[in-house]
C-alpha cells in the first residue's frame, strides 16, 4: 500500500475508499439478506425485541447484556 501510494501519490486515496466503501456497503447487504433473513434468526431476534418493548420503561431503555450474552449464545 504505502509503495502504491509513493508510486502513484495520494490521489489514489479517493479511489481506494470509494472501492472500500462500496465492499464494506455489500458484506453488510449479504449480512442482512443471508443471516437476517433466515427464518430462525429472524424469530429469535424478533422475540427478544418483543421481550424488549414489553419492559422498556423498566430496562430504562437499555438492552441488559445478560439478553445479550443468551441471544448470542443461541445464535451459535
Amino acid at each position: 500500500m504505502l509503495f502504491s501510494i509513493r508510486t502513484h501519490g495520494v490521489g489514489i486515496m479517493q479511489t481506494v475508499m470509494k472501492k472500500m466503501f462500496k465492499f464494506i456497503a455489500n458484506q453488510i447487504n449479504n449480512l442482512s439478506t443471508n443471516f437476517l433473513l433466515d427464518p430462525t434468526i429472524k424469530n429469535l431476534l424478533s422475540k427478544d425485541a418483543k421481550l424488549f418493548r414489553k419492559s422498556k420503561d423498566k430496562l430504562r431503555s437499555m438492552y441488559p447484556p445478560k439478553n445479550a450474552q443468551e441471544l448470542a449464545k443461541k445464535l451459535r
